[in-house]
Parts: structure tokens; C-alpha cells; sequence
């Protein structure tokens, strides 16, 4: 059977250049996708690049535009914590687990290891105090 694709509007064979669909919500979803394999594809692999999907994530869990973060980098260009350069993967948003404010931008291994000490000061003091005791 022949069915127009809803981006590139060409006619195909359903059963050979659609994807079936699956399940949704829990419930099986009957007959296939409304658009072909080859429209599937390039959209898929256009919305994939890296700086697209960091993006997609800094905007869903923090609220923050594009153009906010793009400010958040200018202001933040190293770690606020050790002042090294980001490596080649993007830094981390550190926020506030309480009220959900961005506080600045950190290396991964710096932003765990707030995470690790579940941003509590205490805890950072006496971390200091044990390797200062050791490194005596």
C-alpha cells in the first residue's frame, strides 16, 4: 500500500520505507509512522549534533535561552572552582538544589565533587582540615 510522507510528500511503499509504530503511553500504537525512513533519518541526524543536544538539555532542566547560556560562557570562560580551561565537553550549569538558581559554570570533576559533598560547607571545611592534617 501507498502512502504520502508528510515532509517530503512522495509516495511510498508503507510495509518496506515506513517504520512500524511501536508502543506509546503504554498502549500499541497500530499501522506506521507518518513519514518515511529517509525524512526519519536526515531529521534525526540534523537534531543531533552535539551543541544541539547540550543546548536541548541547559534549556529543559534550567529554563535558560540560547542566548542566556551563550552569556553564561562569556562570563564563565574557566571552572570557578579549579580555573582550568572546559575540556572539550561542555561545563556544567551548577545550580542550587534548593531554589534551582544557575550559580556558575564547572568542570565536571568540579561539579561532582560538590555534588559528592551534597553542597554543604561543613562538609567542604572538614575535607580541607583532613588533607591539610595529611599533606603537613
Amino acid at each position: 500500500m501507498l502512502k504520502q510522507c508528510r515532509t517530503c510528500k512522495e509516495f511510498k511503499n508503507e510495509e518496506t520505507e515506513y517504520y512500524k509504530n511501536g508502543i506509546r503511553n503504554g498502549k500499541p500504537r497500530n499501522g506506521y509512522a507518518t513519514e518515511c525512513i529517509y525524512c526519519f533519518k536526515l531529521r534525526s541526524k540534523k537534531n543531533s549534533s552535539k551543541e544541539i543536544r547540550r543546548f536541548n538539555i541547559v534549556k529543559y532542566k534550567y529554563g535558560v535561552s540560547k542566548e542566556q547560556y551563550k552569556q553564561l560562557l562569556d562570563l564563565y570562560p574557566v571552572c570557578e572552582i579549579c580555573k582550568e580551561p572546559f575540556p572539550k565537553d561542555e561545563p556544567c550549569v551548577d545550580h542550587s538544589h534548593t531554589t534551582g538558581q544557575i550559580r556558575a559554570l564547572l568542570c565536571h570533576d568540579c561539579n561532582i565533587g560538590l555534588g559528592r559533598f551534597k553542597d554543604n560547607e561543613n562538609r567542604l571545611l572538614n575535607a580541607i582540615a583532613y588533607l591539610q592534617k595529611f599533606n603537613a
